[in-house]
């Protein structure tokens, strides 16, 4: 008897479970539900108006990569065989002292680094701009030196050098969430 109800109520939990997973999945979509507008896109290579160093081949190869991660999107290597096209300005870069040291106030430790971009996202077929001189921006920090070792290499062109892969992967992030997402 005991045996009985133990095994009754082992079953309906077991099918209450096994009913919970199965409906919990069935409204499970793979990647993003969104519908665009365009199936192919050309990215012209970023240019700079900033004094960000070497960002421009940077941005260009961190857009295109994150756009092909995407996959709801075909890269092609022409203008002319893309539905939209989008360009990339580096507008601004800044680099801010954010940590000094303590034995000079003059030096810093650490830098806030800001790089802004405008992008534009051009309809071939209408002739129209989908987005129009929209600014994003990104910021990183760079740390200058290590206090464990004592070298003579410029540390501020190293620590900035180390830093601009990171703050353009970040910029092209925010730039495809903002061509990529709901329309």
């Amino acid at each position: 008897m005991i045996v009985s109800i133990i095994r009754t109520t082992f079953f309906e939990c077991l099918a209450l479970i096994v009913f919970g997973v199965l409906t919990g999945c069935t409204a499970y979509q793979y990647g993003s539900g969104v519908d665009l507008p365009f199936e192919k896109i050309y990215v012209h290579p970023a240019s700079n108006e900033s004094f960000a160093p070497q960002s421009q081949a940077l941005i260009t190869t961190n857009i295109r990569k994150t756009l092909l991660r995407d996959g709801r999107v075909k890269l092609v290597s022409s203008e002319e065989f893309a539905d939209v096209i989008l360009y990339i300005k580096l507008k601004d870069y800044t680099r801010t002292a954010r940590a000094l040291r303590s034995t000079d106030t003059e030096i810093a430790r650490s830098f806030d680094l800001k790089l802004v971009a405008e992008i534009s996202l051009f309809n071939c077929s209408t002739g129209r701009y989908l987005v129009k001189d929209r600014i994003v921006n990104e910021m990183s920090t760079a740390h200058t030196d290590n206090p464990y070792q004592n070298t003579f290499i410029d540390q501020y062109a190293l620590a900035e050098y180390q830093s601009m892969p990171r703050l353009t992967r970040g910029l092209s992030r925010k730039i495809s969430d903002i061509i990529l997402g709901a329309w």
